[in-house]
C-alpha cells in the first residue's frame, strides 16, 4: 500500500464545485481506498491505495464526475515525491511567510524552457521556478494582489496544474508519511 495526496483542482473555491469533504471521502471509499484523510475544505485528500499516482489521478477525476456530476483534475502525489518537493524548495531564504508561497502541482512535465518567454523582472518582486512537474511561487505581496496565480501559469504551461501554499505541502508530507 501506498499513501498519495490526492489534490483536487478548484473545488470549493468562490462558492463552485462545492464538494463537501463527507462525500469526497464517501467517493474515495467507493474506490476502495482507505485510511482516507481530508485537509481543508479545498479538495486535499489522503488515501492508502495500491493504484499508481496516475490510476488513481484517472479513477477519481471519474468517480467525481460519475457521482457528483463535477469535472474535476486531479494530481496525485506519493510520500516520496512530496519530500522530494520539499527538499528542491529553491525560494527557502526568500520565502518567509509560508501562506505567501505556493508550489503548483502540473499534470506533467513541461517543456524545460516552457516560461522562458516570461520576462521575470516585470512581475518582481513576485518570482517562480519550474522543476519538474512542480512550479514554486513565491508571492511577496500574497496571493490576493497577484498578477501570476496557478491560472496564469497553467495558460503558459500548457499543462492543468494546481496550486497549494507552502503550509499545505507541508501537511501534505505528513499526512503521507
Amino acid at each position: 500500500m501506498t499513501r498519495l495526496a490526492l489534490l483536487l483542482r478548484g473545488i470549493n473555491v468562490g462558492g463552485n464545485n462545492k464538494i463537501a469533504m463527507i462525500d469526497l471521502k464517501a467517493v474515495l471509499a467507493d474506490l476502495d481506498y482507505t485510511a482516507i484523510t481530508t485537509l481543508l475544505n479545498s479538495g486535499n485528500a489522503v488515501v492508502s491505495t495500491t493504484d499508481a499516482p496516475e490510476n488513481a489521478e484517472r479513477r477519481v477525476s471519474k468517480a467525481i464526475s460519475d457521482v457528483l456530476g463535477l469535472k474535476i483534475e486531479t494530481m496525485a502525489r506519493t510520500h516520496d515525491e512530496l519530500a522530494a518537493v520539499v527538499k528542491a524548495n529553491p525560494f527557502k531564504r526568500l520565502a518567509t511567510n509560508p501562506s505567501h508561497y505556493a508550489v503548483a502541482f502540473l499534470r506533467s512535465t513541461p517543456k524545460a524552457d516552457a516560461l522562458d518567454h516570461l520576462d521575470a523582472d516585470s512581475y518582481a518582486p513576485e518570482c517562480w521556478k519550474l522543476i519538474g512537474r512542480e512550479l514554486f511561487i513565491w508571492y511577496a505581496n500574497g496571493q490576493a494582489r497577484t498578477k501570476i496565480g496557478a491560472a496564469f501559469f497553467e495558460k503558459q504551461v500548457k499543462v492543468a496544474a494546481t496550486a497549494r501554499n507552502w503550509n499545505t505541502v507541508e501537511k501534505l508530507l505528513a499526512l503521507t508519511a
